[in-house]
């Protein structure tokens, strides 16, 4: 049980932080203005659907098997501080980051 959860645990630190240069790249190549080209509207799409199905999904995974792995251990307390930051990284993704990134593709097209 504690195997799996590392390997999911690990999984979704991949999937989080491994979206996060694409997101970097997107925003560097495609030049912004206020008269969206087809350039523009592919960056942000892409974005959209980066953050959608591959960075906030990653970031949950991370977070639900860092719980399981917490729930199953021996709870040192720095693991309550990780978890903390964990859960607060969640709350932002979920409640703010993903909301702006939908709204500028929404606003891009």
């Amino acid at each position: 049980m504690r195997s799996t959860l590392r390997l999911l645990h690990i999984l979704g630190l991949a999937l989080f932080l491994g979206s996060i240069p694409g997101h970097v790249v997107l925003g560097r190549i495609v030049p912004g203005g206020d008269i969206p080209d087809q350039g523009v509207v592919f960056a942000r799409m892409v974005t959209k659907m980066l953050t959608l199905f591959v960075t906030t999904p990653g970031l949950a995974l991370m977070v639900a098997a860092g719980l399981g792995l917490w729930w199953i251990g021996n709870r040192p307390r720095w693991q309550w501080v990780h978890l903390g930051l964990g859960l607060m990284a969640l709350v932002n993704g979920a409640l703010i980051i993903t909301p702006a990134t939908i709204q500028l593709a929404d606003q891009a097209q």
